[in-house]
């Protein structure tokens, strides 16, 4: 049997935005506020799919059917639910069976979602 790439326990996860724990702890309301505008910059990307492949193609110079056709290729999402955590133990599991980590990191302090919750909170 031949399975689509994403139809695996992993998922689309394939990239992070992130930063390190003391920059958390030092400065929440800019991690705050970069998770926001990430989040908005996200749902309008998703909302906007003709003008993120319009901006990628001045930016990069790719031909915009190259483009519109690879950005269906493209998972966008911002939030840090049970099933991004779950994708990300899978990633990291292959990860180290694969040795290019040695070990996986604790996720419970890897992964702080709570930005993210607050602001589906809020968003409703």
């Amino acid at each position: 049997m031949v399975l689509h790439p994403y139809d695996t326990p992993m998922g689309k996860i394939n990239i992070v935005f992130g930063t390190r724990r003391d920059l958390l702890e030092r400065e929440p309301e800019l991690c705050r506020a970069l998770v926001e505008t990430h989040a908005r910059a996200t749902d309008h990307l998703i909302e906007n799919r003709d003008e993120w492949a319009r901006a990628t193609t001045k930016a990069w110079g790719n031909k915009l059917d190259a483009v519109q056709l690879a950005i269906q290729n493209i998972a966008l999402r911002w939030r840090l639910d049970g099933a991004y955590v779950d994708q990300a133990r899978v990633l990291g599991d292959q990860l180290e069976r694969l040795r290019q980590i040695k070990r996986q990191p604790e996720y419970a302090a890897f992964i702080a979602p709570h930005f993210t919750r607050a602001l589906e909170a809020r968003k409703g």
